[in-house]
Order: structure tokens, then C-alpha cells, then sequence
């Protein structure tokens, strides 16, 4: 019967126009008893499935009224389907449905469901509680970045900047060596001590200890269950032997500082299978994280190609691992209290340890 252009108004107000074919069916009941024409229009998909009646108390009470139900009937020859009996061919508007009903015979069931007779035969109507359902948890999460819209549009993730900017960013760079150059010493074994790279006029810090304890509580529980308490631990004594760390006593007297939180990780292939990474990022609401208030330095992953490429200028190239490479650079006294943090010993709370790091921690933005 040709085309036509529908408009299809769906929940929400949402409109979306289509061109369907038209056809003209015939309808009638397995019997031959009646049959009525109707234009229909193409859909290559009308809805998902509609499960098929297998409920036996239900199908028992229709039995007892002596109603019959095509998709239903053990007997393949009267089920209306191709290939599967939960298929759905076709969909009746209330312009067809009118027509079809008798309007004689009513039949309400137990469970709240409805069987009507119509010159198709009879349908049942209702919902159906289904006994073994599945639950799906929806998590919704917002992340609101602080960056600004511009920005999605810059081409510095491409190597790509204005003479401008990028003076400016050379400029930064070099106010960075600066600093490090001003503030860089050697203590009395040789070992470089710097300062942490603090923004100026950063944002306030809080010293998060409240934050540090409630992931430390989470933390231990998680070593508990893995067995793994006793070798995380072991970590900070080794820690302490190598002078990495040192423990802070309790009544010290100390106005700013800030607390890190910790967490395991494990690693089978390498030397230390398990060992903690410490949250710079964290932070309480409404305050800062201590990476907020550093500066980053210069970017040296653009420098790695370079790098790269110097080994095919010799025969031979060697690779080599500095262990603990970033742990060899010192702190000053006056940083050490903004890099603490908190272990139970033996699981033990009553046993709370404070330590802080007198090397740099690779959980903070630095440069060098």
C-alpha cells in the first residue's frame, strides 16, 4: 500500500519521525471462525520478548475455567510463533483491540491477572510475579571537573601551542629548575636534600589525620583477610632500617602537618611482592589535597623519545633500574610533617605508630 511518514511520540516526550511501509492483513483465530482485515506498517523490531505462561498453579486455573491459550498449548500445531513461542510479531493499537473484544465473558483470576475473550480467543492481562528475578544495581556517579571548558579544546595534548604559550610554559619550567636549584643541599653522607615544591599562595591543607585513620581501618581489615598483615608491616621495619622513614613520637609538637593514606599493593614478579602507595590526592571535603599544593615541574615524558633514540646510536645499549631511585632524595626538616602517616602495629589500634618519610614518596607530584 506504499509508504507513509508517522511520527512516534515515546516516554518523555521524546519524537522521532519515520517512514514505515503499510500493509493490509487479515486476522483470524486458528478455527477459521472469524477474520477481519487491518492495515499494519513495518517495524524490523517491535519489543523484547514477552516470557511464555509457564506458571502451573495459573495454568491449572485456566484449565478449570476451560480457557485456552495459544502460547500456552503443548501442542506445537496450535502455537502462533516461528521459532520461539515468546516472539511478538505484531503490535494492536486500541483502534483494532475495540473490535476484537466480545465483551462478554470476563474471567478475574487469582494473583490479580485477567483473562478476556476475544474473537481470537482468550488473553491474559496482567502482571505476573516472576518467582527466581534478577536484580541489577545501577550505579550513577558524577564527576565534576575543575578544569576549564576551554581547555577541551586546546591542542597541548598534541605537542601543539602558540609561541606565546609556549614561552610561557618554558618560562614555568625554568622557575622550576630555579627553585629546585635554589633549594637543593647534600647532607653529610653525600645524599641530595630538597625542599617540596610548594605553589605559592597554595590553598589551605588540612593534616586529614581523621582521613588517614578511617582508610588505615579499611586497609588492616583487608591485610587481615589476606594474610598478608605481618609482610606489609615488615615493609615499614624495613623502611626504618634503610632510614627512609621515622617514627614521629605522639606528643611532638608540630602546628602543620598532614597525614597520607595508604593502601597495599601486590606485585608476584617483582623483589618486594607487596608494599604500600601512598594517596597524595587525597583529601578531606572541602579542603586540598597535598598535590594540589605542589608544583608539578616540567612534563619529562616528552623527553623519553629522545632518550630512546640515543641507543641506536651505539652498538650496544644497557638498561639498568636504580633501586629506590626516588628514595634517595631527602627531605628538609621543615616538609617532613606533610609527609607522615599512620600504621596499627600487629593490627593493633591501641598500637598506632606515626611515621613520616624523610625521602620523597613517589604518591607526590615532584621533580628533580
Amino acid at each position: 500500500m506504499g509508504e507513509e511518514a508517522t511520527v512516534h511520540g515515546l516516554v518523555g516526550g521524546t519524537e522521532r519521525s519515520e517512514k514505515h511501509k503499510k500493509y493490509v492483513v487479515t486476522l483470524s483465530d486458528v478455527f477459521n471462525s472469524y477474520s477481519r482485515e487491518i492495515e499494519v506498517m513495518d517495524q524490523e523490531k517491535i519489543c523484547i520478548p514477552i516470557p511464555k505462561l509457564n506458571d502451573s498453579e495459573l495454568l491449572n486455573e485456566l484449565k478449570e475455567h476451560g480457557i485456552f491459550v495459544s502460547d500456552a498449548s503443548m501442542t506445537e500445531s496450535y502455537c502462533l510463533f516461528e521459532r520461539e513461542p515468546n516472539e511478538i510479531h505484531m503490535l494492536l493499537g486500541a483502534d483494532v483491540i475495540g473490535n476484537l473484544l466480545k465483551g462478554e465473558e470476563v474471567k478475574h483470576l487469582r494473583r490479580g491477572l485477567v483473562a478476556v475473550n476475544t474473537h481470537l480467543g482468550w488473553t491474559v492481562m496482567g502482571k505476573l510475579k516472576v518467582e527466581n528475578e534478577k536484580h541489577s544495581n545501577v550505579l550513577l556517579s558524577l564527576y565534576v571537573s575543575d578544569n576549564c571548558i576551554k581547555d577541551l579544546w586546546s591542542l597541548d595534548i598534541l605537542g601543539i601551542k602558540e609561541p606565546c604559550e609556549k614561552k610561557t610554559r618554558i618560562e614555568l619550567e625554568e622557575a622550576a629548575r630555579d627553585h629546585f636549584a635554589r633549594n637543593v643541599s647534600r647532607d653529610e653522607e653525600g645524599r641530595y636534600v630538597v625542599s617540596l615544591p610548594w605553589i605559592q599562595d597554595h590553598p589551605p591543607l588540612l593534616n586529614c589525620k581523621n582521613l588517614a585513620e578511617r582508610r588505615l581501618k579499611n586497609c588492616v581489615r583487608s591485610l587481615e583477610r589476606s594474610g598478608n598483615l605481618g609482610n606489609y608491616g615488615a615493609v615499614f621495619h624495613s623502611c626504618l632500617d634503610e632510614d627512609i622513614i621515622e617514627e614521629v613520637q605522639k606528643d611532638a609538637d608540630t602546628k602543620n602537618e598532614h597525614y597520607l593514606p595508604h593502601h597495599p599493593v601486590y606485585k608476584d614478579n617483582s623483589t618486594t611482592k607487596i608494599r604500600p602507595v601512598f594517596d597524595g590526592s587525597a583529601k578531606e571535603k572541602n579542603s586540598s589535597s597535598i598535590n594540589e599544593c605542589l608544583e608539578k615541574g616540567p612534563n619529562m615524558v616528552e623527553l623519553i623519545p629522545a632518550i630512546i633514540n640515543k641507543l641506536r646510536l651505539r652498538k650496544f645499549g644497557i638498561a639498568a633500574d636504580i633501586e629506590k631511585a626516588f628514595l634517595q632524595i631527602g627531605l628538609r626538616e621543615d616538609d617532613k610533617p606533610f609527609l607522615r602517616f599512620l600504621w596499627w602495629e600487629n593490627g593493633d589500634k591501641e598500637n598506632t605508630k606515626i611515621y613520616q618519610h624523610k625521602s620523597f614518596s613517589s604518591s607526590v607530584v615532584l621533580f628533580c
